[in-house]
């Protein structure tokens, strides 16, 4: 009993400890993730409005039913009313004063007036007193803000600054959590502690997972390195990424092999001493954007020097064929074939 007893007492203690390392490790993934870049939040396609009918159309598409009966008939006959009930009618519907049909609207509301005797002045008294109301609501709401002394930009939520690390001290902040955190677990498994404790530490091993790749993406554009970036893509697609995320580091990976695809025109071009083959090389070579000193400017001096050489073999040529050049002609253009660099027996020919 004692030896079990002892034995389920140091199991305690390793579980203990490996908890204990597991939240430190934790927390150092924690700090790590928030240290690297965010992930980026998935395009969401926008809704099309809806597209309503024109009034125009709908009142087009009316019957013409309904037309008829809004449209008063033109040759209706009009009825005056004698005079004494016009004066009726025209004082009964003259507004009341604001503070009476304010008192009459008041006491419509609580019953104790039945109904008004024209449905004209119990509206008018009704609309007052709904202006009033609003009016005194809005007084209340502004004296309220100007008891407010905090300006409506100090109001406004404020955006959470982050200061990103470089990308090596990211990229070993990163490793070197993703190591600690991976020995925790291992340890956590070994002194048998529950799976379900074991799961935020998991998902933090794929959070780091995936900041790694991010920030190796990161790190590979930089050092626009085809290899690097060819890994890093690989690994970014490894562990899920979004396409998007891979974006600049694919058009990276295809300017680099651009450009190793225009320094071996350029290095065959210059072996060959071929006009049209340099030409078109260094074309490849400025839209690849290499370098224009080191990498084309060999290039573009022996295009001119072997320019210089066509002109003036073909000068030497026109001279030999025409039979009016001078002596003194034929000679210019013999030694500018040879300062050219044009060889003898080519002369010779």
């Amino acid at each position: 009993d004692m030896e079990e007893a002892r034995t389920l007492l140091q199991a305690q203690k390793r579980k203990k400890a490996a908890r204990e390392r597991l939240t430190e490790a934790m927390e150092s993934a924690r700090l790590a993730l928030a240290a690297a870049p965010a992930a980026p939040e998935p395009v969401v396609p926008e809704a099309q409005p809806e597209v309503e009918p024109d009034s125009a159309m709908a009142d087009a598409e009316a019957p013409p039913e309904a037309v008829a009966e809004v449209t008063p008939a033109a040759d209706a006959p009009t009825v005056d009313a004698p005079a004494g009930e016009a004066a009726d009618a025209s004082a009964a519907d003259a507004p009341a004063p604001a503070g009476e049909a304010q008192e009459e609207a008041q006491e419509v509301e609580e019953g104790e007036i039945p109904s008004l005797p024209d449905n004209a002045a119990r509206d008018e008294a009704m609309e007052t007193a709904s202006q009033s109301e609003t009016a005194s609501t809005g007084k209340k709401r502004k004296a309220e803000a100007d008891d407010t002394d905090a300006p409506i930009e100090e109001t406004a939520p404020k955006l959470a600054k982050t200061d990103t690390l470089p990308i090596e001290q990211l990229s070993a902040m990163l490793s070197d959590a993703q190591k600690a955190l991976a020995a925790a677990v291992a340890e956590a498994e070994e002194a048998g502690l529950p799976a379900e404790e074991l799961l935020d530490a998991k998902a933090q091993q794929e959070d780091l997972r995936r900041a790694m790749a991010r920030n190796g993406l990161a790190e590979a554009v930089v050092a626009r390195t085809i290899l690097l970036l060819e890994a890093a893509i690989a690994q970014a697609r490894e562990v899920g990424l979004q396409e998007a995320e891979l974006a600049e580091a694919q058009a990276t990976l295809a300017a680099e092999q651009r450009k190793v695809v225009a320094r071996d025109l350029l290095s065959l071009a210059c072996d060959a001493k071929d006009i049209p083959a340099l030409e078109s090389a260094i074309e490849e070579a400025e839209a690849a954007g290499l370098s224009e000193p080191d990498e084309i400017g060999p290039a573009r001096v022996l295009l001119a020097a072997e320019q210089r050489k066509a002109k003036a073999k073909q000068t030497l040529t026109e001279l030999g064929e025409a039979d009016t050049a001078s002596s003194a002609e034929f000679e210019a253009a013999l030694q500018e074939c040879l300062a050219a660099g044009v060889p003898e027996e080519q002369l010779a020919e």
